[in-house]
């Protein structure tokens, strides 16, 4: 695809250059455009991410033409003395074009990163959470990767990773045992049962800490009400009128059902599922 570069300034920072140096930012910029596909591979990624990235790519094609074209603005300010001539060369304003040239592809660069870590975090949070749950429980995980107490997820993320720890940790004293046996020298050394049995008990830590019986107040929203129920260990959601499709979506996105039996739509009483309705209610309406 094409840029919507201004091809006048292209020309004159061609001309003010021994080296093209307008063919050169353009050459750049297509590169630069180009690492959206290179980083955003659509291969089983659902219809909803999809036209995430499609509608991102597109916004992320006006930002390069936005930050290469003052690139190149600034850039056709600038004419090097081997080109104009020594004579009354203004030597200290060209060096205060070059130093605002390197200071503003510096803020461009930023802005280019930073939109592009903004569309990976984006991206994952539209992620389904069953397709999340399934890598955690084979290990894909990022290292280092935290999950958060106010992840609605986290609790189910856990038991996913404990899932998995627990049964790397049978693997590995099998494959040990089966290395004695036949005369070989253990594949997993005690340290890393070690280390993963201490993981193992972080997590569980974490798991009782985050499952703990909290006091959980509901609240007001414009159209109903979410309610802390602790008869039937659910916090429930009670609106006005039938939500529309979209809504229903996003509640069943977030993991909550409907139960005819309550008239509401619900899920397990606990502070993740308070702050998935109250994120839910952020995006859709607003407070009361």
């Amino acid at each position: 695809m094409e840029l919507n570069l201004n091809k006048d300034l292209i020309h004159t920072c061609n001309n003010n250059s021994q080296f093209n140096s307008g063919n050169i930012l353009e050459k750049e910029a297509l590169e630069t455009y180009n690492r959206f596909d290179e980083i955003f591979s659509r291969d089983g990624l659902t219809d909803k991410q999809i036209t995430f990235l499609e509608d991102r790519k597109l916004k992320y094609k006006e930002l390069i033409e936005e930050a290469y074209n003052n690139m190149l603005s600034n850039r056709a300010k600038f004419v090097p003395w081997n080109v104009s001539g020594r004579a009354n060369y203004p030597a200290d304003k060209m060096s205060g074009i070059a130093d605002r040239n390197m200071e503003k592809s510096i803020e461009w660069s930023g802005k280019i990163n930073r939109f592009i870590e903004n569309t990976i975090k984006m991206l994952d949070e539209l992620t389904p959470i069953d397709i999340i749950l399934e890598d955690y429980r084979n290990g894909k995980w990022k290292y280092g990767e935290k999950i958060s107490s106010d992840d609605p997820y986290a609790i189910e993320k856990l038991n996913a990773k404990l899932e998995y720890l627990e049964k790397y940790h049978i693997d590995m004293k099998a494959s040990n045992r089966k290395a004695r046996s036949e005369g070989r020298q253990a594949p997993f050394p005690p340290y890393m049962l070690t280390n993963n049995l201490a993981t193992i008990k972080s997590v569980k830590k974490r798991i009782e800490e985050l499952a703990a019986p909290k006091e959980i107040e509901g609240f007001l929203f414009l159209g109903g009400e979410v309610v802390a129920n602790y008869e039937v260990d659910r916090l429930q959601i009670f609106f006005d009128e039938k939500p529309d499709e979209e809504v229903r979506k996003e509640l069943k996105s977030n993991g909550f059902r409907w139960a005819p039996s309550q008239g509401a739509w619900q899920r397990k009483l606990n502070t993740n599922a308070l702050y998935s309705a109250r994120k839910l209610f952020e995006e859709i309406n607003k407070e009361v």
